[in-house]
């Protein structure tokens, strides 16, 4: 099951710029950082891992409910 979540540009970038800022607050670098590198260095999950987490969860609960 892959269910996607269309978020628009303006909403998406707000996002993406604050989790950039919290994730430099986190690790402590520098802005000169590589966006790439920032979960990293913060030691986050990228989103993409995040969401498939929360989906998995999600689907297991239901499927738990159901039998």
């Amino acid at each position: 099951m892959n269910a996607r979540v269309e978020i628009s540009g303006h909403h998406r970038n707000a996002l993406c710029h604050s989790v950039s800022v919290n994730m430099r607050l986190i690790s402590g670098t520098l802005r000169s950082t590589p966006l790439p590198w920032l979960p990293v260095l913060s030691n986050v999950e990228p989103p993409a891992i995040r969401r498939k987490a929360a989906t998995d969860k999600v689907v297991e609960k239901i499927v738990k409910h159901d039998s």
